[in-house]
């Protein structure tokens, strides 16, 4: 099975099976006598070399398909790669800017306690004198 889809995908072993069977077919068309009939071996060449054409091309296209197929797929892979990487991005900004607000109120409130025990203090301060 392997082998199979290797020569599926290689290039080269198609085109020698191509010229295998070219080679036999040309060699096949003989006269009893053992002579290839010339104008005969040229239409048959002809008509081989189309096909040989039409497959060249028909193959082209299916490499080119199947290339524009995986280039699509990996847009869409990292199409959404780049998604989740900004969805994070926007989930760590939104927990700094929480965190950040967080401290904020953190130190206004340390700091009106610190107002607070100042104003404490120096009323006692004043109360003493």
């Amino acid at each position: 099975m392997k082998g199979e889809n290797e020569s599926k995908h290689n290039p080269a072993k198609h085109w020698g099976h191509i010229v295998q069977f070219m080679i036999s077919h040309l060699t096949s068309i003989a006269f009893p006598q053992g002579q290839l009939n010339e104008d005969k071996l040229r239409c048959k060449l002809r008509v081989l070399e189309n096909q040989l054409q039409a497959c060249a091309q028909s193959y082209s296209k299916e490499c080119v398909k199947k290339i524009l197929i995986e280039m699509e797929d990996q847009k869409q892979t990292y199409e959404q790669k780049a998604k989740e990487a900004l969805q994070k991005m926007l989930e760590d900004k939104l927990l700094t800017e929480q965190q950040l607000q967080n401290s904020q109120v953190s130190h206004v409130l340390h700091l009106a306690l610190i107002q607070s025990n100042c104003d404490k203090e120096n009323t006692r301060v004043r109360e003493r004198r």
